[in-house]
């Protein structure tokens, strides 16, 4: 990895250089031999980029890019003296908090951005996602609501980038074993009001031990 320092007001790290034009890649860091103002109008006139912020150093500008969702599949064609390198990360794959660190590591000197705010959703490996039993917890709340429209609801709200956690989740994470988790607790839902219809047969508590807490 490489360190570029901006005369001790600012230091950013590089990751290694990014391959297959940037394919796959939410978030990139770019090197320019250019100056700040030069390089973020030539990143933001780029189509699949969505967010720039770029920073001048002793020599060039480093740039921090962001490129919509939909467009990850494709390549960046990157005009001449600009080179693109990947976030340094913590893990195998870049994260949420690597983005955040790197971001704040390039606010201070003279910038040129059109970020007002990093989202919370930053990068597809957003590290707040919730547990399994949390997620299980959060499907719970609401019994009477179908699978298929807490993932419309879901949808819905990740569409107008107000999706929480939970909601991210999931989508993009534990989609079959939510599924699941729901239709189980419908099955058991059904049974309990069954059991407990006027006019059926009420066991005896000592049946069974939990019966007491179920009816």
């Amino acid at each position: 990895m490489a360190v570029i320092d901006n005369e001790g007001t600012a230091t950013v790290t590089l990751g290694p250089v990014v391959s297959n034009g940037g394919r796959g890649r939410f978030c990139i860091l770019v090197k320019s031999g250019l100056d700040y103002a030069t390089t973020f109008d030539l990143l933001a006139d780029k189509k699949h980029i969505v967010g720039v912020h770029s920073l001048q150093m002793s020599i060039g500008a480093i740039a921090l890019a962001f490129r919509a969702e939909a467009d990850k599949k494709n390549q960046i064609v990157m005009p001449e003296g600009l080179d693109m390198y990947c976030l340094p990360s913590s893990g195998a794959r870049t994260k949420g908090i690597d983005i955040q660190s790197t971001w704040e590591a390039m606010q201070s000197g003279t910038c040129k951005t059109n970020i007002t705010q990093l989202r919370e959703t930053a990068g597809e490996n957003d590290p707040d996602i919730p547990t399994w039993e949390e997620l299980q917890d959060w499907l719970s709340n609401d019994l009477y609501s179908s699978f298929d429209a807490r993932t419309a609801n879901s949808r819905r709200a990740l569409q107008m980038e107000n999706a929480d956690r939970y909601q991210r989740c999931l989508l993009k994470t534990m989609m079959s074993e939510s599924r699941n988790f729901v239709n189980m607790l419908n099955e058991c839902s059904a049974i309990i009001r069954k059991l407990t219809e006027v006019g059926h047969r009420v066991y005896p508590s000592g049946f069974r031990p939990h019966v007491q807490d179920t009816l």
